[in-house]
């Protein structure tokens, strides 16, 4: 789908136009190795349709749903860090949004990943209770929100989206390379927009 985008507008990515590139992720960390050549078309590892896209910054992101959007005459965005949780948990209140004991079958994260630290494609674990993939591991996921350590704090009686203004965007869900505990529902990360990082994708909502 972002190769069609790119295709039908001649988009050029932040990490091609910036001549930096991005950073391929390693087991130690998502700051593996930065190449000038790491985009999101040659992110280090082989690209595939049914692979997640990454090496994408929330810019990219937001240009790519601002092109579906027009294409389908319908308002795609990415989600709110709200409507990401939610959708995570799935209607429960529990604190992973699967049965934390069968882990394994809902998500590639670092114990089974193996020794490629590159995403697999997407549908390929088990969905939540809402026939959801990959919420939670594979690649992270931007969302719409700047972040804020207090925006729990905040009241709001429907549809929360975060602060006004920031430095940094809500990611969330975890990756390939990531422990147990990224895969909570509530577990909150954070990232500045223009990174390019080879576990870092994005979905969209409407």
């Amino acid at each position: 789908q972002f190769r069609e985008f790119v295709k039908a507008t001649g988009y050029v990515t932040y990490a091609e136009s910036s001549g930096q590139g991005g950073w391929m992720a390693s087991r130690a960390s998502s700051y593996g190795l930065r190449k000038a050549e790491f985009n999101w078309s040659s992110p280090g590892y082989p690209v595939a349709d049914d692979l997640p896209v990454t090496m994408v910054t929330y810019e990219d992101a937001v240009a790519f749903c601002e092109w579906l959007s027009q294409r389908e005459g319908a308002p795609y965005r990415l989600p709110t860090e709200a409507e990401w949780e939610y959708c995570c948990r799935a209607g429960s209140n529990e604190f992973y949004g699967f049965p934390r004991k069968f882990i394994d079958d809902h998500v590639w994260y670092l114990s089974n990943a193996g020794p490629s630290m590159t995403p697999r494609p997407v549908a390929t674990r088990q969905p939540n209770a809402w026939h959801l993939f990959d919420m939670a591991g594979n690649v992270r996921e931007w969302c719409l929100d700047w972040y804020s350590d207090v925006a729990y704090e905040n009241d709001a009686e429907s549809h929360p989206a975060g602060p006004e203004t920031g430095t940094l965007r809500v990611i969330r869900g975890g990756s390939f390379m990531d422990l147990d505990d990224f895969f909570r529902a509530s577990f909150r990360g954070s990232m500045q927009p223009q990174q390019v990082l080879g576990n870092q994708g994005f979905r969209v909502v409407t």
